[in-house]
């Protein structure tokens, strides 16, 4: 169907959004079905003000000014869950004493282990709890994680829900009354930005408190949120199998190698390959004993990145790339064979991949700004300069106006990268240190007494 010079004057906006969805299957995947008469999916109000007026021909104002309309005047038809329901603080004896985890249990992806790692933490508690599958089986992320298959179940048993997912992975169905109401509800929440989003406020009335993985993400969420937010980290235990060796990924066996990767869907702007690929040219211009792998998750959503990289491979000869979304021990694994992680990020609301190379005793060099700040240190750690620049207008169009994020100094990077791969003593200090941090501060039974001393204190 061509909707190109469509005119929205008269067009319920409803049916408008309803046609491009259907229109489109390179959206499909993106957007689990996201529009009905009692629930907008925010992402995809976002994706239309970002695109649709340039895709189907007119002004950005007319769509913004419609959408503010809507969810100004509408909000309690569109989001017609809980939202205004009383907010109770208690927690009722209506239901067993527990967690409902809601999590991407299954999910090879970040938020994913994220939600097992969860799992994991409370698993090391006294706390009975289940967990409530939030796959959508919409093919844009593997689902074959099975490590929690046994905890899986349909029905709600306990009296706490936590939520491990930002807002625009909740739909209707987990924020109805049947699932909220006479519980205690919990978002475990994670932004990279210095602003929370002011369109997502509102959904604070959904909760009870805010959970999230780093202080920096605390500090910004705090500023806006009328609930309590506690900073519940990520335990890291990292798996690996010697199978998944450097012979399996086609990876030279002779060469020093720096591993960066990043999911094309977490943003390429954000995760910054640009300044890690300049950041390794510097440091080694001719030096063929060394090399740099870049992995890649759902590359068939960046083909402009794809296409970048491969000119980069006919200039750079030891340029590895590898695309494709891996079981989590294959990830692990390939962090394990290569020599040094680098995360040149602009932001990060946590930085698990940073945090399992550093549990799998491995130097990582990375940008000292944001929430990998709670883990890397200067003795632990290659952390680099930087200095804070306004975000990009295309992502601030997405995460709203007045933020800020990060751009690592390339040249200080490029002196860590020398520094590892001539000092070997160097490298072994930073190795160790680091993994120790990470196992020690950051297992599971270290997060699993955080969790059991705040559930505590919730229930007096």
């Amino acid at each position: 169907m061509d909707l190109k010079g469509i005119k929205l004057k008269g067009l319920p906006l409803l049916i408008f959004m309803q046609t491009v969805w259907s229109s489109r299957p390179d959206l499909q995947p993106l957007f689990s079905y996201p529009i009905s008469e009692d629930f907008i999916q925010p992402s995809f109000l976002d994706w239309l003000i970002n695109n649709a007026p340039q895709e189907y021909g007119f002004e950005a104002e007319v769509l913004e000014e419609i959408i503010s309309k809507l969810e100004k005047n509408e909000r309690k038809k569109i989001f017609n869950v809980a939202t205004s329901r009383d907010k109770d603080d208690s927690i009722e004896n209506a239901y067993k004493k527990g967690i409902n985890l809601f999590a991407f249990i299954r999910g090879e992806f970040g938020i994913g282990e994220g939600g097992r790692r969860t799992a994991a933490s409370i698993a090391k508690t006294t706390i009975d709890f289940n967990i409530i599958d939030l796959a959508k089986n919409d093919g844009l992320h593997k689902e074959t994680n099975n490590t929690w298959q046994n905890k899986i179940k349909k029905t709600l048993d306990y009296d706490i829900n936590v939520f491990h997912c930002n807002i625009d992975g909740l739909g209707k169905e987990e924020l109805s009354r049947e699932v909220l109401d006479r519980r205690y509800n919990i978002g475990y929440w994670v932004w990279e930005l210095t602003e929370f989003p002011d369109k997502w406020v509102h959904f604070f009335d959904y909760f009870n408190e805010i959970w999230t993985p780093s202080n920096f993400s605390a500090s910004v969420i705090s500023k806006k949120a009328n609930c309590p937010v506690i900073t519940v980290p990520h335990s890291i235990e990292t798996k690996t199998d010697s199978k998944y060796n450097r012979d399996y990924f086609h990876l030279p066996k002779d060469k020093f190698l720096f591993v960066f990767m990043y999911d094309i869907l977490s943003s390429t702007d954000r995760k910054n390959p640009k300044a890690v690929i300049e950041a390794f040219k510097k440091a080694f211009p001719n030096n063929k004993n060394v090399g740099l792998v870049v992995k890649l998750n759902n590359a068939k959503y960046g083909k402009e990145v794809i296409e970048k990289l491969d000119k980069l491979k006919e200039e750079i000869e030891n340029l590895y790339v590898i695309e494709g979304t891996l079981p989590k021990i294959e990830v692990n694994s390939l962090i394990n064979c290569c020599d040094v992680f680098v995360s040149l990020h602009r932001a990060e609301g946590f930085g698990l991949c940073i945090a399992e190379a550093m549990y799998l005793g491995k130097p990582v060099i990375g940008t000292g700004y944001s929430g990998n700040t709670d883990f890397m240190r200067f003795d632990n750690s290659c952390m680099v300069k930087y200095k804070k620049i306004p975000v990009d207008v295309t992502y601030a169009t997405v995460s709203g106006e007045n933020q800020f994020w990060a751009e690592a100094d390339v040249n200080d990077a490029a002196k860590y990268m020398v520094k590892l791969y001539e000092d070997r003593s160097y490298y072994n200090e930073i190795a160790s240190n680091g993994q120790k941090t990470i196992r020690e501060e950051f297992s599971d039974t270290a997060v699993g007494k955080i969790i059991q001393n705040r559930i505590k204190f919730l229930r007096g």
